[in-house]
């Protein structure tokens, strides 16, 4: 892939993302009370995974793209990207995750999770 090619990847992927979390934001449900929440993953755009948050025993999930790797676990109701190969770490500086509308983004592998209510 040439730079220009990932340059408009990366700026496709940005503005997803971008628009994912203004989403999320605005019809986040604050009073989600004792709802059921999942994580929703997805890489590239695409769906990835979708793992329960509450009342899973503790998870590893290994997300692995031809960008790099990030290691995400789910405990005690949240999710948090724990390790990543990416240069900047962001995504394993968000920490965890659990209110319905939270995002976890690494831009650089291309990798979202988005806290959802369960449906």
């Amino acid at each position: 892939m040439s730079g220009r090619e990932r340059y408009k990847t990366m700026a496709l992927f940005s503005i997803v993302l971008l628009l994912t979390a203004a989403l999320s934001l605005m019809f986040r449900d604050e009073n989600s009370g004792g709802r059921e929440r999942v994580a929703v993953i997805t890489v590239a755009g695409k769906p990835f995974q979708t793992v329960r948050l509450s009342g899973e025993a503790r998870r590893e999930i290994l997300v692995t793209t031809p960008d790099g790797i990030n290691r995400l676990v789910v405990a005690d109701g949240a999710i948090a990207c724990v390790e990543a190969d990416c240069p900047a770490q962001l995504c394993r500086r968000q920490g965890p995750v659990r209110d319905i509308g939270a995002v976890i983004a690494c831009l650089p592998h291309q990798m979202l999770v988005e806290v959802r209510a369960a449906p």
